[in-house]
This record gives C-alpha cells, sequence and structure tokens, in this order.
C-alpha cells in the first residue's frame, strides 16, 4: 500500500505538468476562442457593435497585435545570443569543448527538414484534401467554402515552420536550444522563398480559388 501510494504521488505532479505542457498559451487561446465564437451570447457580447464585452476584445486584439513584433525581437535576441555564445566558445581556445560549435547546423539536418516541409508535407496536404473530398467531407465541388476549405489546407501544408518554437524554448529557459533554432529558422526562411512561391502557385491551382467572384 505504501508503494502505490507514494507512485500515485509522484504520478500526480508529473500529470500536471504534462497537462500544463499541452494546454500552452496558444491552445488555451485557441479553445477560448472557439468557445467564446460558439456561444451566441458571449459571441455577441465580444463582436457585436454595441456588445458589453467589445471594449475587452478590442483591448485583447490590440495586445495579440503585439505578438509577432514580440516573436521577432525574441527571434533576433537569439540569433545575437547564439553569435555571442560561439564567439566566447572560441575564444576559449578549446578545440575538445563540446560547447565550441554547438550552435552551428549540419547541412544534412537544413536539407531532411527542407524535404519534410517542401516536400513531404505539401503532398500530404494534396493527399488530405483529396482523401477529405472522396469521402464526402469536403463542401459540394465549385462552391466557395469548398475552395477556401482546400485552399487553407494546401497552405497550411507548404508553410515554413513557425518561429513559436524559438519563443518557447526561450521561454523555458533553452536559451542555447534557442540560438540553434533561430539560427536554422533564419537558414529555412532564407531558402524558403523559391519553394513557397512555387507551392502557393500550386495551391491557388488546385483549390481552384482564383476562379471565385
Amino acid at each position: 500500500n505504501g508503494d502505490s501510494n507514494n507512485e500515485m504521488t509522484g504520478l500526480i505532479p508529473k500529470i500536471g505538468r504534462e497537462l500544463r505542457k499541452f494546454f500552452s498559451p496558444p491552445v488555451t487561446g485557441a479553445a477560448l476562442g472557439l468557445v467564446a465564437g460558439s456561444v451566441p451570447p458571449l459571441s455577441n457580447a465580444l463582436l457585436g457593435k454595441g456588445g458589453i464585452l467589445s471594449p475587452f476584445f478590442g483591448a485583447m486584439k490590440t495586445l495579440g497585435s503585439a505578438y509577432l513584433p514580440a516573436a521577432l525581437l525574441v527571434l533576433a535576441g537569439s540569433l545575437v545570443g547564439s553569435k555571442s555564445g560561439s564567439a566566447s566558445s572560441d575564444d576559449d581556445g578549446d578545440p575538445s569543448s563540446p560547447k565550441q560549435g554547438g550552435s552551428n547546423m549540419k547541412v544534412r539536418t537544413i536539407i531532411a527538414i527542407l524535404f519534410a516541409r517542401f516536400i513531404l508535407a505539401p503532398i500530404g496536404g494534396l493527399a488530405t484534401v483529396h482523401l477529405l473530398g472522396a469521402i464526402g467531407l469536403l463542401p459540394e465541388i465549385g462552391s466557395r467554402a469548398r475552395a477556401v476549405v482546400s485552399f487553407a489546407i494546401l497552405l497550411e501544408s507548404c508553410m515554413p515552420p513557425a518561429q513559436n518554437t524559438v519563443v518557447m524554448l526561450t521561454i523555458e529557459g533553452l536559451t542555447e536550444r534557442a540560438g540553434r533554432m533561430a539560427k536554422a529558422l533564419t537558414i529555412l526562411y532564407s531558402l524558403a522563398i523559391v519553394p513557397v512561391t512555387v507551392l502557393l502557385s500550386i495551391a491557388l491551382h488546385q483549390s481552384n480559388i482564383m476562379a471565385l467572384k
């Protein structure tokens, strides 16, 4: 009994930590937004022109618009910190130090990410659109709703990795990993210009969204 009680005592905090990791601020915000938009009285109070909570929603919207600039600042700060860390490790002069070159990204790692993000993911997105259409889960062919839903799925599958990972790693205090991730994202964003342009053209053609009037 004592051993089982100790196991349960150690299991509960572990479950709590995993739940906190799952219900991150973006997930919690998306869930609250879904609830607010699904409940008509709450939706009217927040989104209605004369809604009692519309000033609160406007304030939250203004605060939310600052996320992207803040994330870019974190990304830039992580790059600077990574560069400083590499310079300091070089100054130590110890070639056997495990920290030296720790923020460098291998070419094969970048190639693997590019292959997964701009070849495998778009193929999966296109297959998902065709599968959903085949089993009747998409709106009728030729409708505006079908074009928008198809384009959204294809668009999500061909975008480069999000910079939220750098923000999350920084929040967790993993600055070295955040620096490596920031460097990887900078390289990926630079190399993503051509494939994203091509994939967006394919997505526009496949979804037929440009034919909408």
